[in-house]
């Protein structure tokens, strides 16, 4: 190993590369432009030294609105690559948005829909629990994680 981390990987069992071809530097972020100047430097850091990986963006905490608006415009203008875009809304919001992407740009930036949740509670049965709202897709996940309900614990 010719890294202190790359030593660390090694001793935790892992002794070659993980293979890293995606990492995201933001998580919902409300101020985009702000946001957009630091993410702008660590995307060209990262780039430099490793041309392989995709940095991904984000799009703010909602799935519409000035914010999400405001940050697609900011990642189209850069190129960005791919955006990670999060819903907290119900069952029914999902079922009336399932052509939500038919009409976003081919030639733009690829979506990674990463945390889907419903922001709400419902049908809890009494002592009951509930445990966690939502549920999101772990780094690296290729496919999409969702609930349909909140995890429960009785």
């Amino acid at each position: 190993m010719t890294s202190a981390w790359g030593k660390k990987r090694a001793q935790m069992g892992h002794p070659e590369p993980f293979g890293l071809d995606r990492l995201e530097v933001g998580n919902e972020e409300n101020l985009p432009d702000a946001f957009f100047e630091r993410f702008t430097e660590f995307r060209e850091a990262i780039e430099a030294k490793h041309p392989e990986i995709t940095v991904i963006s984000n799009s703010g905490p909602d799935d519409s609105g000035v914010t999400f608006d405001r940050a697609w415009e900011l990642n189209r203008a850069a190129e960005v690559k791919m955006v990670d875009e999060h819903y907290y809304n119900s069952p029914r919001w999902f079922l009336e948005n399932n052509n939500r992407y038919d009409s976003y740009d081919r030639q733009g930036p690829k979506v990674l829909p990463r945390r889907i949740g419903l922001p709400r509670l419902w049908n809890i049965p009494r002592g009951c629990s509930a445990v966690s709202g939502h549920a999101k897709a772990p780094p690296g996940a290729t496919g999409v994680s969702a609930r349909t309900g909140p995890l429960v614990e009785c």
